[in-house]
């Protein structure tokens, strides 16, 4: 009997200090056990792993990674191709009612154009007189274009294609999206002049569009905003009438 106590006693002496080792307290400072180790103290947790990820962050870190890895990889493509058949003269606008592109372009016919967009994407082909190259370009669109409503123009000069905006429907701003045609659209000519459109990145800059905004505001009890600021002018703020 004597025996099997002291065997009990030394294996739980073994056990404990086997358990010191290995467990790092937190709220209370451990005892040293005859053999050199530390017990373990009474409530303590069990120590995190150092790649423990409690909220996900990593896996959000390397999929954020992976995917800006990824576009970016499209746009080294798209700008390797840019510069290999010199697109760099190409403008955009983003006007009040269509997406226009404008690109300078000489010495073809308006039969030998032809472009054609897929799923964010546009296709341009002129070709030319041998020996002369045709001209190509390649470039993607936002997805507020819808591509299967397009058009383009040539004058002699410049090419322009116009496509619609997608129309907005309220539905998509609390989903994931809808899903897309991924199908190949020929972009027909249109026989239509080109309106000058306004681009709405520069609106605000245009010295028309600044005038009628002023005139709006002086013929309107609506709140002014401060030039340069989110914030409106407290002096033409009206307060809530309290009912």
């Amino acid at each position: 009997m004597f025996k099997l106590l002291l065997f009990l006693t030394l294996l739980t002496i073994v056990a404990c200090c086997h358990h010191g080792r290995s467990h790092k307290c937190r709220h209370e400072k451990p005892s040293k056990c005859r053999h050199g180790g530390k017990l373990g103290c009474k409530g303590g947790r069990q120590p995190e792993r150092p790649d423990y990820d409690k909220y996900g962050e990593n896996q959000n870190k390397e999929l954020i990674d992976d995917l800006s890895r990824d576009l970016k990889q499209i746009d080294d493509h798209l700008r390797k191709l840019c510069n290999e058949n010199e697109n760099s003269e190409t403008r955009e606008m983003f006007g009040i009612q269509s997406y226009n592109i404008f690109v300078p372009l000489t010495g073809v016919k308006a039969d030998n154009i032809v472009v054609k967009s897929r799923y964010r994407y546009v296709y341009i082909i002129a070709r030319r007189n041998p020996p002369a190259k045709p001209y190509t370009e390649i470039r993607r669109l936002s997805k507020l274009v819808d591509v299967s409503r397009g058009y383009w123009m040539y004058d002699g000069q410049e090419l322009i294609i116009r496509f619609k905006y997608v129309n907005s429907d309220p539905e998509e701003l609390f989903n994931c999206g809808t899903d897309y045609n991924n199908s190949l659209v020929t972009i027909p000519k249109s026989d239509v002049d080109y309106v000058l459109d306004l681009d709405v990145r520069y609106a605000l800059q245009n010295s028309n569009v600044q005038k009628i905004i002023r005139d709006h505001f002086e013929n309107s009890t609506s709140p002014r905003p401060i030039p340069e600021s989110n914030q409106l002018d407290a002096a033409d703020h009206n307060e809530p009438e309290v009912f």
